[in-house]
């Protein structure tokens, strides 16, 4: 199955977060909602509640912003660490037991352009992450 595939990506293990992912959203959704998506998530993560308050109507001064990277129809927002949200396909979960579920996707080959030609970097690599489920009292 593809889809919008939201995770956290960081640098160096002082930036690690305990849940990578985040969540999935239809591949059918647009860049743009997307996008609006994940500056949700992440405002909500790195600022204030009287912080988003403020930038609530002043979107244009906020400092999360997100960029789309058209090459790999990826977007990402923040820093380290910082939100990845990106088309993957071959999206599929596996129970391994109460607690943890194993989920695996086929990353999209990227590309780069070279005299207005799009040239492939490298083909999409196959994933997988030991996910942690969510607290099962929420229900």
């Amino acid at each position: 199955m593809r889809v919008w595939l939201i995770t956290w990506e960081w640098l160096g293990n002082h930036a690690s977060v305990e849940n990578k992912i985040i969540g999935i959203l239809s591949s059918r959704r647009s860049k743009d909602i997307v996008e609006k998506f994940v500056k949700f998530i992440y405002a909500n993560e790195a600022l204030d509640l009287s912080e988003n308050l403020y930038y609530l109507n002043r979107q244009k001064t906020s400092p999360v912003k997100c960029q789309y990277h058209s090459m790999s129809s990826t977007i990402t927002c923040g820093h380290n660490p910082y939100i990845c949200a990106r088309l993957v396909n071959n999206f599929k979960i596996t129970p391994i037991d109460e607690d943890y579920e194993n989920v695996e996707w086929q990353e999209l080959p990227v590309y780069e352009v070279n005299n207005d030609i799009p040239i492939k970097i490298h083909d999409g690599a196959k994933q997988s992450y030991k996910h942690k489920k969510k607290n099962p009292n929420i229900h």
